[in-house]
């Protein structure tokens, strides 16, 4: 029997980031090892260097950077230059108007409107990836009809009530039409690619990756399977209202990510959230029960074993990037708490920086509460099986997450878990461990205090968590699921799964 082909798109994460997400793919590709993988990555810079040695099952490997090139073509290693060269040739003032201003057009009403029309704005990404299959990105898109097609646009909008800046506090200033501009030329450089042709299109998010799984559909009516780890239009807004920006170039790119988002729900055949709390918000933007399959993340038990009757650490540990999401800030002032009351606990981090300026932020409060000897941040641990046994209890104090691997693999361990109540975590906690609420510093400071007095606590927990992570969240049952996803989208029987 011929192998399935599946083209898997993924965005700031795998291969070149760790973190949840990038842990799914590596175990998704290597677990189905007679699948053949086709792997877009949408990446932040150019220079980014890859976290995984690629799986020998993936056959075929595209890195889109966003950021950092002087031509967006430079990623097309493939591409000979004579081709690019006479593309640009061909690229001329009369082919832009009259081939790409009436798709442009429609694609920046598609961005700016309050309506969001997926299957229209699906029609004109394909109008836009065949022109860019003859024509050159770079030139169109930096050329003069299009900057002027845009500002018009704009200067229309204002007053318009189908536009989201038509109130006043929104209207933009010059700089920024030109700075919600660049992001365009950014954001659809993936239409600037070919798309693999495959049995199956997988996406690991709802967001610009999956324009690329959206095309495969249209171009070739390839299945299409979603897999929501966070719910990315709600991870955005968190996002977006975090960074320094105007209020204009905010609702830019929330208008622009939702069009996105829901262009994915609209194409996507199946929907496969790693939790039932993401499903909610799927069914909320439109998504139909009857498209929707939740499939849990699952890990490796040979991996993750537990130790029998570990000696007391006086450690409480947290396994977690170094970023906002995470609020590392909250287990900070938490610690300082737990410190008055049992000040022979010490408290450890373990995982990569990906925002500097929030570690920074993390490092100065720390410092300002009289943690620095007992709050250490020991960053990236590629064995994470051993880093769980550094501890007596594992806490993950987030303000978002999707189905955390840190959790499940904790649970693994038969250590006892304290989390706060986001997306999917109580889901896999069970009453297997201990639920807080977000953003409540005093509330995980008590319940940290109660389970490192209560050793016997700490067992049942532990033991409890362990039978329940090997029931339910097996790296085997994780891939005999997709496998099956894959099987049943390829022969169209995909509704067989629900």
């Amino acid at each position: 029997m011929q192998k399935l082909s599946v083209l898997l798109t993924t965005e700031a994460t795998y291969p070149y980031y760790a973190g949840g997400v990038s842990t799914w793919c590596h175990e998704l590709i290597g677990s189905l090892k007679d699948v053949d993988y086709s792997l877009v990555s949408i990446v932040d810079s150019p220079l980014a260097m890859k976290k995984y040695a690629l799986p020998p099952n993936v056959k075929e490997f595209i890195s889109i950077p966003l950021w950092g090139t002087l031509e967006p073509c430079e990623h097309l290693r493939w591409v000979p230059f004579s081709s690019i060269f006479l593309s640009k040739l061909k690229t001329g003032p009369m082919v832009i108007e009259e081939e790409f201003i009436p798709v442009f057009s429609e694609i920046v009403d598609e961005v700016l409107g309050i309506e969001k029309k997926p299957g229209n704005f699906a029609e004109n990404l394909l109008k836009m990836y065949r022109y860019f299959r003859k024509y050159d990105y770079n030139i169109t898109l930096k050329s003069e009809a299009i900057y002027k097609l845009y500002k018009e646009k704009i200067i229309r909008g204002i007053g318009n009530s189908h536009y989201f800046f038509y109130k006043d506090e929104f209207i933009p200033a010059i700089h920024e039409v030109g700075e919600s501009l660049g992001w365009l030329f950014r954001f659809f450089n993936i239409t600037n690619t070919n798309v693999p042709k495959t049995d199956i299109s997988h996406s690991s998010a709802a967001g610009f990756c999956g324009i690329a799984n959206v095309i495969s559909k249209l171009l070739y009516n390839t299945p299409y399977l979603l897999t929501e780890h966070g719910v990315y239009l709600r991870e955005q807004y968190l996002s977006a209202h975090r960074r320094e920006m105007t209020l204009f170039l905010r609702n830019f790119l929330l208008s622009l990510t939702e069009s996105v988002v829901r262009l994915n729900y609209e194409f996507a055949d199946l929907v496969c959230p790693v939790c039932r709390f993401n499903a909610g918000w799927e069914e909320r933007f439109g998504v139909p029960d009857d498209k929707i399959k939740v499939i849990y993340n699952g890990v490796d038990p040979a991996a993750f074993k537990t130790k029998g009757a570990d000696e007391d650490k006086n450690k409480i540990i947290t396994v977690a990037r170094i970023d906002p999401l995470k609020d590392i800030e909250n287990f900070i002032q938490a610690a300082h708490i737990v410190q008055k009351i049992l000040p022979q606990i010490s408290f450890e981090v373990y995982g990569a920086i990906s925002n500097q300026d929030y570690y920074r932020k993390c490092l100065k409060l720390r410092d300002s509460l009289g943690l620095k000897e007992k709050f250490k941040f020991c960053g990236y641990v590629s064995e994470t099986a051993k880093v769980y046994h550094c501890g007596d209890i594992v806490v993950l104090p987030s303000i978002s997450e999707a189905f955390p691997y840190s959790v499940v693999e904790a649970m693994m361990c038969g250590k006892p878990v304290i989390a706060t109540d986001v997306g999917g975590v109580s889901e896999a906690i069970g009453t297997c461990g201990i639920i807080v609420s977000p953003k409540n510093h005093e509330e995980l400071a008590r319940e940290c205090v109660r389970l490192m007095g209560d050793k016997d606590l700490r067992k049942e927990l532990g033991v409890t968590a362990c039978k329940r992570a090997k029931k339910l969240f097996t790296i085997e049952k994780f891939a005999k699921a997709y496998l099956k996803a894959y099987k049943n989208l390829s022969t169209g029987y995909w509704r067989d799964l629900l």
